[in-house]
């Protein structure tokens, strides 16, 4: 998980995975490891961490960070607006697991697109499954990257934008 740390739903959705989602993974899938980085890192986040768990703070690079991971997490239980670390991820042919929250704003499909995760039960079942079935996993990853690609490319968001003007001046007539 990346995102920035002085938006509330954020640290909000760090503490309760920490809390009460990776003690679970962590206890069914111990050869995993989460991290998680993001500017304005609350200290209390550095402290304390569940083993398996590892706080990065701010990182020089996004990108960087994520170039070696598999997964991206969003447990976000709060807020609004496109996510655009999803986008990201997406477009990196990387396993998307989040909340119906999270994805708002993204037209993607469950298990199509991304895996919805919306309790801790959720979560584990997800991780769990990405973990027996990597295959699918990435079958899921690969529909998520051409979703990007085919969606949220310079001619696609043009032809819309172009669309949504014609359609506004056809009604000032």
């Amino acid at each position: 998980h990346s995102g920035a740390m002085d938006w509330q739903p954020n640290v909000d959705a760090i503490q309760w995975f920490l809390a009460e989602v990776w003690p679970e993974i962590h206890a069914e899938l111990p050869q995993l490891n989460f991290h998680f980085a993001g500017r304005a890192m609350p200290k209390e986040l550095f402290n304390s961490l569940p083993a398996g768990a590892f706080c990065e703070g701010e990182v020089e690079s996004a990108e960087a960070f994520a170039a070696d991971k598999d997964i991206l997490v969003v447990p976000l239980k709060s807020g609004g607006g496109i996510r655009v670390k999803i986008l990201e991820a997406f477009a990196q042919g990387k396993l998307v697991i989040s909340t119906e929250v999270g994805i708002q704003g993204i037209k993607v499909l469950p298990k199509m697109h991304f895996l919805k995760a919306n309790s801790t039960t959720d979560f584990v079942e997800a991780l769990q499954w990405a973990v027996v079935h990597p295959g699918l996993a990435q079958c899921v990853a690969d529909d998520g990257q051409s979703f990007v690609r085919q969606h949220y490319n310079a001619p696609e968001i043009m032809a819309s934008l172009v669309e949504g003007i014609n359609g506004v001046l056809k009604c000032k007539v």
